[in-house]
């Protein structure tokens, strides 16, 4: 069953105020969206543990509350140790923040994944109409490469991009307001989605 819910944005926040021993044991934290879910992974390094890990999870970056625990040590002082965790009910369309907090070393840095569901169109604007910017999400599980063109109604070329993950950045520089019409075709030209979009800048 291909998954509409994808990942279309992942960012790895400064975790402010966080003193240096508080985030040290950790190698590396990201997170992955896999149908709909959001699978978090970390590594601590070697030499490094903790009593316990908490994965804290919020919608607002303010409020966070648990949504998993890995009970007793972590880490190893021989060699790095690798953890995850699968996060079954994230918020859809819209953002997911994350951090670990580390026994008693602290919180570890803050991670975000925007989830959009492409499932009733096949793919999904934002902001729609567009004004100077947007970004174009569509189902794309394999990474492959495709191509999105844009034409004015006439037909004409306006616009064209390229991406090999699941997410076109649109920058209409200079295009005029208006409808456009839009295809989205794989790397062998076989056309995947067609669609519209309104430019108001």
């Amino acid at each position: 069953m291909t998954a509409h819910i994808k990942i279309v944005f992942l960012l790895v926040l400064s975790a402010l105020g966080l003193k240096a021993q508080q985030t040290t044991i950790l190698e590396s934290f990201d997170a992955t969206a896999i149908n709909g879910k959001v699978q978090l992974s970390w590594q601590i390094i070697a030499g490094s543990t903790c009593d316990g890990i908490r994965i804290l999870h919020s919608t607002d970056s303010i409020n966070y509350t648990q949504v998993g625990e890995i009970i007793g040590v972590c880490g190893s002082f021989t060699e790095p140790v690798n953890y995850s965790f699968t996060h079954d009910m994230p918020q859809q369309n819209g953002r997911n923040y994350y951090r670990l907090q580390l026994g008693t070393l602290g919180k570890s840095p803050t991670i975000v994944v925007s989830l959009v569901d492409t499932k009733a169109a096949g793919y999904q604007i934002r902001p729609h109409p567009v004004n100077g910017a947007a970004m174009l999400y569509f189902d794309n599980a394999n990474q492959q490469p495709h191509t999105l063109t844009i034409n004015n109604i006439s037909g004409s070329q306006a616009e064209k991009y390229y991406t090999t993950n699941n997410v076109f950045y649109i920058q209409p520089v200079g295009a005029a307001n208006g409808l456009y019409l839009f295809t989205i075709a794989d790397d062998k030209e076989n056309i995947k989605l067609k669609g519209k979009l309104l430019i108001l800048q």
